[in-house]
């Protein structure tokens, strides 16, 4: 995949494809985003488990956790997750990225068809797609113009800001944390324009990562 195909891209299976050597962390995270945009197509008794993957990409869960979940979720008999090798694996974990939001939009569509909304179905699934594109520019950026941030831009303001917004989820801020970097000397158009365009948002964001210094 060349630059210009990748800012043209809508299709979140061939973005996946390009980054299939991606950090960890980032992947677990674009899953987690993906699961939280169909949240309503989750198992209820499933749903502390996408928070528990959000804590294992920043190495915020330990071996006693992961027990107590494995107790805890392995006598539900849902067939939405597996758990295998110690660790916390919902099916969503183990198959292709985008597979996942594809099978859960694929129950919404079935339920829409079930109450005889018959066009409904695949505006749902290409809109799902597109906000998969979003979510996936979100937190990988353009790699192939990686962004670099100067040390002097993270003031004690600008880390606070960003810390504030990764933690609470809450990206309204991020016009705010836009400001602020501005005030500390950031010249980045691609820093500052994103953090002050429509989103989507989601923890992982490249800007709040690189703020925060995670990878």
């Amino acid at each position: 995949m060349t630059e210009t195909e990748w800012l043209a891209c809508d299709d979140p299976w061939s973005m996946v494809q390009y980054l299939e050597g991606a950090h960890d962390r980032k992947r677990r995270l674009l899953i987690c985003a993906c699961a939280r945009r169909v949240w309503d197509c989750i198992d209820p008794p499933d749903r502390p488990l996408v928070a528990a993957g959000e804590r294992m990409a920043d190495g915020g869960i330990g071996d006693e956790e992961v027990a107590e979940l494995r107790a805890s979720f392995g006598s539900t008999g849902s067939k939405s997750r597996v758990v295998s090798r110690g660790t916390i694996q919902p099916l969503f974990w183990i198959i292709s990225l985008t597979d996942a939001v594809d099978l859960a939009v694929r129950d919404a569509m079935r339920n829409a068809r079930q109450n005889g909304k018959r066009s409904l179905p695949q505006r749902v699934f290409a809109d799902e797609r597109r906000e998969q594109v979003g979510l996936l520019r979100d937190i990988f950026s353009n790699p192939f113009r990686p962004v670099i941030f100067s040390p002097e831009w993270r003031t004690s303001t600008v880390f606070a800001l960003a810390a504030q917004i990764y933690e609470s989820r809450d990206f309204s801020a991020m016009p705010i944390l836009a400001d602020a970097l501005q005030d500390a000397g950031c010249d980045s158009a691609d820093v500052l324009d994103h953090c002050r365009g429509p989103g989507p948002h989601v923890r992982g964001c490249w800007v709040v990562d690189l703020v925060l210094g995670k990878e």
